[in-house]
């Protein structure tokens, strides 16, 4: 069935990630690593769960912790080095998870023949003051035979930590544009419906998004905000929301993701209004391609890799200014020709670079090569 080809992702394996990887499972023999308890479980592909100190229940700073008992980095998957004896090529996911290393152990053993790592990470040097993460990255950069960069500032950040040029290819990833497409709803305009979906954390902009949310019904605009996910604020934000007088103009959801389709086709707008802090920026956003690629207009900020990922299709205002936020909502809401506008800007965009058949290609490439 062609080469043997391992995807190495750890407790972080997803089927919006793998949605690009599929379509080449009928192609090649693929084996998929993850932790125990990964982000989802069911694949085109088989996947072999192998145990990892992420693993453990959640405890307060259960990360910073297991990342120092773990030599720097606690993505390390037990026996995972033995586990790829005979593979031809294993891809990872960054280059400063313990689980690349462990591939780059298994290619020094003889285990496998090459190692390709895809990277999103956009601020240089970061991390670097774990211990040991620095050793990572240079020992990664050096050994690596192939890096798939999501975006060219991604590719900058690898580039200003010493990466040979020649071994970087740039290309994004997709999304299954048969699952992902406008069915029309997003069209009507009795009830405006704003659309957020991610992790409940400040660097998202919940915070600046209730805010635009409050604005819009100070002002008697017609609008319901829809809010998909979890995170550590999501209890704040509820409280919050129930001490107001608007709590019928939200609701909270989780939702799997081969429902998430359904989330987009029945929303106006996706908001997604990323902060920068010192560790962590917006390095892609798989949530601005699903909505585009839903015909949703984006509303986003000038942060990270996003203006890469939307373009001229994205609306984007500097994180943090939710008065201008507000005013292009209003915008959208009152001007139809403008919002059919954004609408296909997003939908064109998403069929022209966000495909994720035509990612699998590249992808296959970039194996090949």
């Amino acid at each position: 069935m062609g080469m043997k080809i391992a995807i190495v992702r750890g407790s972080y394996f997803n089927k919006f990630e793998m949605q690009n990887y599929e379509p080449l499972y009928n192609k090649f023999n693929i084996v998929g690593f993850s932790g125990l308890r990964s982000i989802h479980s069911e694949f085109k592909f088989p996947v072999k769960k192998l145990a990892s100190p992420v693993d453990l229940p959640n405890f307060p700073l259960k990360m910073p912790i297991l990342n120092r008992l773990f030599l720097g980095d606690a993505m390390y998957l037990f026996n995972l080095e033995k586990n790829l004896k005979g593979f031809d090529l294993v891809h990872t996911r960054e280059t400063y998870f313990h689980f690349t290393q462990q591939a780059l152990k298994a290619k020094r053993l003889g285990y496998i023949k090459k190692v390709v790592c895809t990277c999103s990470e956009t601020i240089p040097f970061n991390h670097e003051g774990i211990w040991n993460r620095k050793k990572f990255k240079k020992r990664a950069i050096k050994e690596v035979d192939k890096f798939h960069c999501l975006t060219q500032k991604a590719k900058e950040c690898l580039l200003r930590e010493g990466c040979d040029p020649k071994k970087i290819t740039v290309f994004p990833y997709g999304v299954d544009l048969k699952s992902f497409k406008p069915l029309g709803m997003n069209h009507k305009f009795d009830i405006f419906r704003l659309l957020f979906v991610g992790r409940f954390v400040k660097e998202k902009g919940i915070y600046d998004l209730l805010k635009i949310l409050f604005l819009l019904l100070k002002s008697g605009k017609k609008v319901k905000l829809v809010m998909v996910g979890k995170g550590p604020e999501k209890s704040k934000i509820i409280s919050l929301i129930n001490q107001s007088e608007y709590g019928d103009d939200i609701e909270f959801k989780t939702v799997d993701y081969k429902d998430m389709a359904k989330e987009y086709q029945e929303a106006n707008l996706l908001c997604l209004l990323s902060k920068k802090n010192k560790f962590w920026e917006e390095y892609f956003g798989m949530v601005l391609i699903e909505a585009m690629a839903s015909g949703l207009p984006v509303l986003t900020t000038k942060s990270g890799g996003i203006p890469e990922v939307v373009g001229n299709a994205g609306i984007l205002i500097k994180p943090g200014d939710y008065k201008t936020g507000f005013r292009e909502v209003v915008k959208l809401i009152d001007q139809k020709d403008y919002y059919f506008k954004k609408s296909q800007e997003s939908l064109v965009r998403a069929q022209n670079l966000f495909d994720s058949n035509e990612v699998a290609r590249n992808i296959e490439k970039l194996w090949k090569s």
